[in-house]
């Protein structure tokens, strides 16, 4: 079988290459696109390679159909000079009420109201009233937007601030003063009268720090390569790139000495440094965080936060030919290595968690860390207790659904799996869990059982996802509130405790247990390196309970917690054979 010309084979894979077509190579941000088939064999590569040229065709009439941001606000800029127009047309003769009032005295009140309202909007972030203008504007020219689309989404944002600025200038016509000229957005000379048209190619040589920054995170998110939250990293380090060297800075004129100034200054800024020096630049802040003696960022997050993330730009920047060096190439901190990162909980410190007024009766449910009556049955309660006894993710658990809750052979089983809007670390982390006997003692089959006669879908149905994508991005903040209360800020930064020591912790007892290795990666979620791990479906859900069973934290006591399990407990049965589903 020949091989189609977009198809090239290397010593690791073949792989797919098809080339940008010319009138979009701007707009994309690359020359061509090069994806591995992850296969040697020919056959199985010309089929994928088939699929992605389909896939890629697809793409290239996508962003032939979709307006760029420039045109976008080209499009408002011209929308709001024809409402300006269309009001000094209006004030060429504003006529007479036919009850004998003047209706420019109408006028000028409806255009001070307007403002007041469009100012609102602007304060309040509510671009959805920009609506109705969106869809009036996509009629009128015909545009080809989708509703909920990011361009979309950016139509409505420009129309509420280009009603302020029109009722702005409106209001100020009132009152005698015509000069008024709009300043929206800060396009070139004349855009807001040209028709709307794809922008002229930027020389690829002289593309700027701001606009380079731009294409490289637009291209990301169509493409969909980073999760939210890594996207989120990937903006607030490059814009401490374009604020060091300048927004109007040529991507292809740093150099490999300036990056190693850049790194330099990261090892001076402290952790959250841009929500404690709000408005101060970064050598400024660098200083002032030296005067204080604050703690500086972590070798590792500087290297996987920053210089990492410097690397793939100017990576892109080069096939995109806006460089001819990746100057951030081999930049790195170099930092000691430790066996672990996080800590271990021990007995003591467990006993103390599950002793903590949550456990054992709180003021209300607002107020957990006070002594009290109320009794809080949510996430709070059981993501502890649940990582506790299997080791989970904080982020697997946070994600579950009601129906991941399920029976297996018999065996009540947690489901974790990187399926629909859930998300896993690695393939390895899919896998079946069972409820450990201690989680059924404390009746959280029960639990699970009366959200399910709610009617709920999710088992902390509470737990909103948060801007970076991931379910656990509160409780992470709150778990870390709640161990500094528990166990004390000084311990807890002593010992890197966060909700991840679960994991360390239940791999410890695995070994105490003398669980196999192979067991444990299945029960954790870790890649099995021995070859035999690719054979057959793996280990069932009774094998995986009666080993998981035997994860013991001798003198953990949860008695205390049996009697409110029991009262809990409406349609599960107590003792050893609500272990096994009838």
């Amino acid at each position: 079988m020949s091989i189609p010309t977009y198809v090239i084979k290397r010593p690791s894979s073949f792989y797919f290459r098809a080339r940008v077509p010319r009138d979009l190579q701007d707009r994309v941000g690359k020359f061509y696109v090069l994806r591995s088939l992850r296969t040697l064999c020919r056959e199985e590569a010309w089929v994928r390679a088939m699929r992605l040229a389909s896939l890629t065709q697809q793409l290239w009439d996508n962003c032939r159909a979709a307006m760029t941001q420039e045109e976008i606000k080209a499009l408002v800029a011209r929308w709001l000079k024809e409402e300006l127009d269309a009001d000094l047309r209006r004030r060429l003769d504003p006529g007479a009420a036919g009850d004998g009032s003047d209706p420019r005295f109408d006028a000028a009140w409806d255009a001070e109201l307007a403002l007041d309202h469009w100012l609102d909007v602007a304060r309040r972030h509510d671009w959805a009233e920009g609506e109705l203008l969106a869809r009036s504007l996509v009629q009128r020219y015909g545009l080809r937007i989708e509703p909920g689309s990011p361009e979309h989404k950016l139509l409505r944002m420009l129309l509420c601030l280009a009603s302020v600025e029109l009722h702005s200038i409106a209001s100020e016509r009132w009152r005698g003063r015509f000069a008024s000229k709009p300043e929206l957005f800060p396009l070139r000379q004349g855009a807001a009268t040209e028709p709307v048209s794809s922008p002229a190619p930027a020389n690829p040589t002289h593309v700027s720090l701001k606009a380079g920054i731009e294409q490289f995170l637009g291209e990301r998110r169509r493409l969909g390569e980073v999760k939210p939250k890594r996207l989120m990293d990937y903006e607030a380090a490059l814009r401490v790139l374009e604020t060091h060297f300048g927004p109007d800075t040529p991507v292809g004129s740093i150099r490999k000495q300036q990056l190693g100034e850049v790194r330099q200054l990261l090892t001076k800024l402290p952790p959250n440094y841009s929500k404690l020096f709000r408005g101060l630049g970064l050598t400024e802040i660098a200083r002032t965080a030296e005067e204080r003696g604050l703690p500086s960022l972590a070798p590792q997050t500087i290297n996987t936060k920053y210089l990492a993330i410097y690397d793939a730009f100017f990576e892109w920047a080069v096939s995109c030919g806006y460089a001819v060096e990746n100057p951030a190439h081999g930049v790195r901190i170099s930092k000691a290595k430790r066996r672990n990162s996080y800590g271990t909980f021990t007995v003591a410190q467990l006993n103390a968690i599950v002793k903590a007024p949550l456990y054992t009766g709180c003021l209300s449910e607002t107020h957990i860390y006070e002594p009290g009556s109320c009794r809080v049955r949510d996430h709070r309660f059981w993501l502890p207790l649940i990582g506790m006894f299997t080791g989970a993710r904080l982020n697997e658990l946070c994600q579950l659904r009601l129906e991941d809750v399920k029976v297996v052979d018999g065996i009540w089983c947690f489901w974790i799996a990187g399926e629909g809007d859930k998300t896993v670390k690695t393939d390895a982390a899919n896998r079946l869990v069972p409820l450990h006997p201690e989680l059924h003692r404390l009746g959280l089959v029960g639990y699970v059982e009366a959200l399910r006669r709610r009617g709920e879908k999710q088992l902390f149905p509470e737990i909103e996802k948060g801007a970076g994508g991931y379910a656990s991005d509160k409780p992470t903040k709150w778990f870390a509130r709640f161990l500094r209360k528990t166990l004390g800020t000084e311990t807890v930064e002593r010992e890197h405790l966060v909700f991840h020591s679960f994991r360390h912790t239940v791999k410890d007892a695995m070994r105490e247990a003398g669980i196999d290795e192979r067991m444990q990666d299945a029960l954790i979620g870790h890649e099995n390196k021995h070859v035999s791990s690719v054979y057959g479906k793996g280990y069932g859900a009774r094998r995986r309970f009666e080993e998981l069973s035997k994860i013991c934290y001798q003198n953990l006591d949860l008695s205390h917690l049996y009697s409110c399990a029991a009262s809990d407990r409406s349609t599960t049965a107590t003792g050893p054979s609500s272990l096994l589903a009838a």
